[in-house]
């Protein structure tokens, strides 16, 4: 009989035990995060809930090697690994730094339009390459993106940042596999590095209340192919659009005062360039080893070329480094093919009388330097058919300096320009506006811009109905 108790006792004993340890990971798998804030984790589908009013408490990184993976201090680190989905709840304001790095396994996030800032390395390492098509769309309510918030987001593919951002954080998209970035209305600074590396990258437009691009802000965009600098912007910083490797075409708006050193370094496919009569600043090396570039238009207050800045011409070394580029480690990545490894600039147009010129300074010594030009930069236009725009051309010239323009399309059915560069869409379709300035030398520059032609959804309508049995 004792021995019967005695075994009994042990058994409601280990019950007991089990009992415990089953309730102690249930309490481990929620807890707050915040003053008026709460997790939750459900290990069945593997997501994590913040729930509350108010902000989030920030963490810090754990991890004590600076280039591996972050490993956040937050109460539910020990599910980073396994997390599939996040969900911040309505009334939830902020997002913690840290919180979320290293959620390798992430491919579902939503965030509640009560969310204001999300702190620096939120997001830091999340989404693994494997999970390609994590999209993300920051809501309005947004206005602040911390440095490195979605630093190294290998799944990132497309993201939408509202106007209420009015600034894009130091790193905040940097090494993602970006290839759609839609940047709305209202955000003013895109800050160092903000989306360094996204090398799927092709086109980006930037939004007209932008005034200022970053240090290193697409540096090694490799996919990036054109870029328009909105009016908006007043300052190009350091490296921004350096080793853009397929970039072949860039706009910069007329109040661009500056541009930094390297901003353009290693741009080997960018052929022409035109610069703004606003820029007063040319950084150093700004168009180093550009290598297809065969010509420049400089405004008026450029009068000072610094050594190296259209360094065209690789030396072997710098031929080697080119082409055995590995920054991108993507199968199947083209390998870097340099159409001119030995151009040199064929014109130079300067809308001044003067150009200090350094005699180390091959480049320009050896190109066609014509002064006193002029030269009209068409904007590029979208429209819509029989929609009228104007081109609105800035015009690069001496103050005081006598010119024409005019102007022809590629393909008149596309669209229609008229001695005034007012221009009339026709039939769907992309047409190239061919713009030359003539001085009163007879000096001609010629340039282009696009122009882009679509219906509307009437006009669709009316199409489908009138010829949409030819499908069939």
């Amino acid at each position: 009989m004792k021995k019967f108790l005695s075994v009994l006792l042990s058994i409601m004993l280990l019950l007991s035990c089990v009992s415990s340890l089953f309730a102690f990971t249930a309490q481990a798998a929620s807890g707050s995060c915040g003053d008026n804030v709460t997790w939750d984790y459900k290990e069945s589908t593997r997501t994590l809930t913040i729930s509350g009013t108010g902000d989030m408490d920030n963490y810090r990184n754990l991890q004590s090697n600076s280039g591996a993976t972050p490993i956040t201090s937050a109460p539910w680190k020990d599910y980073m690994s396994a997390m599939k989905t996040i969900v911040i709840s309505n009334g939830v304001t902020s997002i913690g730094s840290y919180a979320f790095c290293g959620a390798r396994e992430l491919n579902k996030l939503t965030i509640a339009d009560t969310v204001k800032s999300i702190g620096s390395h939120a997001f830091d390492s999340s989404t693994d390459g494997s999970l390609f098509g994590f999209k993300l769309t920051i809501p309005n309510s947004v206005t602040s993106i911390g440095s490195y918030a979605f630093f190294n987001c290998l799944g990132l593919q497309k993201v939408t940042i509202p106007g209420s951002v009015t600034n894009i954080g130091s790193y905040a998209f940097c090494l993602n596999n970006l290839n759609n970035v839609i940047i709305e209305n209202g955000v003013k600074s895109i800050d160092t590095a903000a989306f360094s590396s996204c090398h799927g990258l092709s086109s980006v437009s930037i939004p007209d209340s932008v005034t200022t691009i970053g240090d290193m802000a697409f540096w090694s965009c490799t996919s990036l192919e054109s870029v328009t600098v909105p009016d908006s912007v007043t300052s190009i910083g350091e490296e921004a659009f350096s080793h853009c490797r397929d970039l072949k075409r860039i706009y910069i708006g007329n109040h661009v005062k500056s541009i930094g050193d390297k901003a353009f370094d290693k741009c080997v496919s960018l052929t022409d360039i035109a610069l703004p009569n606003s820029v007063t600043s040319l950084g150093r090396y700004a168009f180093n080893l550009c290598v297809s570039l065969k010509t420049v238009i400089l405004p008026a207050g450029i009068a000072n070329i610094a050594i190296g800045t259209f360094h065209l011409v690789p030396t072997a070394k710098e031929l080697q480094d080119l082409q055995d580029d590995r920054s991108v480690s993507t199968e199947g990545m083209v390998e870097i093919i340099l159409a001119h490894p030995n151009g040199s600039l064929t014109n130079v147009y300067c809308a001044g009388g003067q150009l200090y010129i350094n005699q180390n300074n091959e480049e320009l010594r050896n190109a066609n330097i014509v002064y006193n030009a002029v030269a009209a930069v068409p904007h590029n236009v979208t429209l819509n058919a029989r929609q009228t725009a104007s081109l609105s051309p800035e015009i690069i010239a001496a103050p005081g300096a006598s010119y024409t323009v005019k102007y022809e399309s590629s393909k008149t059915w596309v669209a229609k320009v008229n001695e005034q560069g007012d221009v009339t869409g026709g039939k769907r379709g992309t047409a190239v506006i061919t713009c030359t300035a003539t001085n009163a030398h007879g000096v001609s520059v010629a340039t282009t811009g696009t122009v882009t032609v679509d219906y509307t959804v009437l006009q669709w309508f009316i199409a489908i109905l009138l010829f949409g049995w030819l499908w069939f």
